[in-house]
């Protein structure tokens, strides 16, 4: 009877499903943007597929690129791997990054799915991981993401 009322009470089941940055200034037009963005995604990301393209589509002069992204994580014993569908959205002066199509894989956890968030599930590591992800591409977009001339 406990059981019952503890499950009706906490609803359905909830997924991290998006993760999006706040809006980011930076210099530039829309498209000087999204093409620095593109760079430093190729620079920072992986596709997480063996094999995979890591750069999906490219809309340079409406200001949007969109990536597969891939990083890991540890939560306790195991490492998980959390991949996502990463997009830079960019307006002059501005632009802003956001994960979706989120799923982890562990190889002890049965494949790839969904992200829960509960209690013990360890979301906010994957979460973070994310967020890492986009701090290094925005840090990189911010910067310039121009070649070294030191080499």
């Amino acid at each position: 009877m406990l059981l019952v009322a503890i499950a009706a009470f906490a609803g359905p089941p909830e997924y991290l499903t998006v993760v999006r940055s706040d809006p980011i200034e930076t210099s530039g037009t829309a498209s000087e943007i999204a093409a620095r963005g593109e760079v430093c995604m190729a620079q920072q990301l992986g596709s997480g597929r063996e094999g995979g393209e890591l750069i999906v589509s490219r809309d340079l002069a409406a200001g949007v690129v969109v990536s597969r992204n891939a990083q890991r994580y540890r939560d306790g014993l195991l490492e998980w791997q959390v991949r996502s569908r990463l997009t830079i959205e960019a307006r002059d002066g501005r632009f802003r990054l956001t994960h979706e199509a989120i799923e982890r894989f562990n190889d002890q956890a049965g494949g790839w799915s969904p992200v829960g968030k509960w209690w013990g599930s360890g979301w906010q590591k994957a979460e973070d991981a994310l967020k890492g992800a986009s701090a290094g591409v925005a840090a990189c977009v911010v910067s310039g993401a121009t070649p070294s001339d030191d080499w």
